[in-house]
Formats: structure tokens, C-alpha cells, sequence
């Protein structure tokens, strides 16, 4: 397999282990936060994860696209 995918995946794993703790061990929210606005602050979070997690695909997605267009001759004849 490709080292870049390998790096791609070690990287996303690392991004994980680094947010993670924080939003398991409730240290994101005070129990005043949560108990004043725990729906708020989980459609918050879903929210801004989506849009950020989107961003991140997108991004990935075309990166890979342009990688593949320039590589295999038969694609650069598909327009995008």
C-alpha cells in the first residue's frame, strides 16, 4: 500500500487520540454548561464535527482526484 494513505491514517488516528480524551472525560463542559444546555451543546458539537468532518473529505477527496487524473492516462479525458 502507499506510504501517503499510511500517513494519511496515522494521522487521523493521532487527531483522534488528541480530541477524544477531552470530549469523553467531560472536560469540554462545565456541569453547569451541560445542565443548563446539554441538547445545545451536543447540536453544537454534531454540528460544527459535521461541517468540519465535510470540509475534511472534500479536501481529501480532491487532492485524490487530481492525484489520480494526473496518473492514470485514461482519466484525463473525463472533464472535472
Amino acid at each position: 500500500m502507499e506510504d501517503w494513505l499510511w500517513n494519511i491514517r496515522i494521522f487521523i488516528s493521532l487527531c483522534w487520540l488528541v480530541v477524544a480524551p477531552f470530549f469523553f472525560s467531560g472536560y469540554m463542559f462545565t456541569p453547569a454548561q451541560l445542565a443548563n444546555g446539554f441538547m445545545m451543546s451536543v447540536i453544537v458539537l454534531v454540528g460544527a464535527g459535521t461541517v468540519l468532518h465535510s470540509v475534511l473529505d472534500c479536501s481529501i477527496s480532491v487532492l485524490l482526484w487530481k492525484f489520480v487524473k494526473t496518473t492514470v492516462p485514461s482519466i484525463k479525458l473525463i472533464r472535472g
